[in-house]
């Protein structure tokens, strides 16, 4: 058939791999173009964060409870933690969790009330309430909590117990983001690329994912690294900078990043073809269940000789794991 350009070979694998990085196959079923792999990158940056937890609270469980009846706000908080939890010899207890969040919620501590909406938005030992959920989150917010600001733009994204606004979504993960948030970072930097609820600015997502890439966060690094490489007058400084994040993100064991980079150096795209790096990273994301790297090894192996038996090992794998060509072939 038609070959097909390099971005798009690479697009369907990047799509696979988030989906199995979200372990959800349901992303897997879509088709598209280049970019279809970025709602499936969505996806993952969409989760909320969970409750906030104890970091090692000084005093004991009875002498918070004391401290709590006494009327501590913070242990009030901490106790509600604890029950939540299971921490500091407590029983996990979502009752008395959320009625000891209910109680520090009154006097505005941000923290729980971040955790008392958690809790209603995904009927953690209470009803479902969406709404008051994100009544919750914005008043969290309002106090610039970072995570109850994250949670609240994914609300006014998907609409979730409140009507959709983009502009409200955007807000809310974009002061998120200016505090470092790092799925916030993502979340925004993913609407910069793919043009949802803003216009598409590649750039501007570059900008974005510098802090979360220079902390190490693999995700970042493999998209800061494939935006950089897809510069379309790319300098010298930029593939080195590229080189280094997509190597760090598949140090890290990112599936997306490795089928990338191995795409890369196979087809000597920016970088210098590297047909043994290629081979072992197009392995090392095959092995770990991504379908289009198997069938991108079957392909390579189906083109050299006396390795006819390699070329099938790999077809049989991809088509183990649901690639269409392996299927058909």
């Amino acid at each position: 058939g038609r070959r097909q350009p390099l971005l798009l070979l690479v697009g369907r694998g990047l799509k696979e791999a988030w989906r199995i990085k979200t372990a959800d196959a349901a992303y897997g079923k879509s088709e598209g173009g280049r970019n279809t792999w970025i709602s499936h990158a969505r996806s993952f940056s969409s989760k909320s964060p969970k409750p906030q937890s104890i970091l090692r609270p000084q005093l004991s469980f009875d002498a918070l409870q004391k401290k709590a009846d006494e009327g501590d706000v913070q242990s009030m908080f901490l106790l509600g933690s604890a029950y939540l939890k299971g921490q500091l010899g407590a029983k996990k207890d979502y009752d008395k969790a959320r009625m000891r969040f209910e109680q520090a919620a009154e006097h505005e501590h941000k923290q729980a009330l971040f955790n008392l909406g958690v809790m209603y938005l995904e009927g953690q030992g209470v009803t479902a309430d969406a709404p008051r959920a994100v009544s919750l989150f914005q008043r969290a917010a309002a106090q610039g909590l970072a995570e109850a600001q994250y949670n609240l733009g994914n609300c006014y994204h998907a609409g979730t117990g409140v009507d959709k606004d983009e502009e409200a979504a955007m807000e809310q993960f974009s002061l998120a983001a200016g505090q470092g948030d790092h799925k916030a970072c993502l979340r925004l930097a993913l609407a910069y690329i793919s043009g949802d609820g803003v216009n598409q600015d590649s750039q501007a997502a570059r900008q974005i994912l510098q802090r979360p890439a220079f902390d190490g966060n693999a995700e970042a690094q493999f998209l800061l690294g494939y935006l950089l490489l897809n510069i379309e007058e790319a300098s010298e400084q930029n593939i080195k900078d590229a080189s280094f994040n997509l190597e760090s993100a598949s140090s890290k064991g990112f599936i997306a990043a490795k089928h990338y980079l191995g795409m890369c150096l196979l087809k000597g795209h920016r970088l210098e073809a590297d047909m043994s790096r290629a081979s072992s990273l197009l392995q090392e994301a095959a092995l770990a269940g991504h379908g289009q790297s198997a069938y991108e090894l079957h392909k390579m192996y189906k083109e050299g000789k006396n390795l006819d038996a390699e070329s099938r090992k790999w077809l049989e794998r991809a088509a183990e794991l649901g690639v269409k060509e392996a299927l058909t072939e």
